[in-house]
């Protein structure tokens, strides 16, 4: 299967290797889960999830998308750590 025509989920591991593909994943889950278990109106967490979409695998389908993704990736992970509101 070539790099044009691979599902983006096999396309991710292509490219940066199973390892690193399975890492971004639980870390886009473990933010995801930390949205969903804040006490915040619908809105709010909506605002939150589509942030966080910035930084979901699974969502890159391009080569390009991805080489970006990967690349940018930790700063946004930490950035949305920092700035989302702590569980009361």
């Amino acid at each position: 299967m070539s790099v044009e025509t691979a599902p983006a989920h096999d396309l991710l591991e292509e490219l940066v290797g199973r390892e690193i593909a399975t890492r971004l994943r639980a870390r886009y889950a473990e933010l995801a889960a930390r949205i969903t278990r804040l006490p915040l109106e619908a809105l709010a967490r909506d605002a939150w999830r589509m942030r966080a979409e910035a930084v979901n695998p699974d969502n890159w389908v391009t080569p390009d998308e991805i080489l970006a993704g990967v690349q940018h990736a930790g700063q946004v992970f930490d950035d949305l750590r920092r700035e989302l509101p702590s569980p009361r």
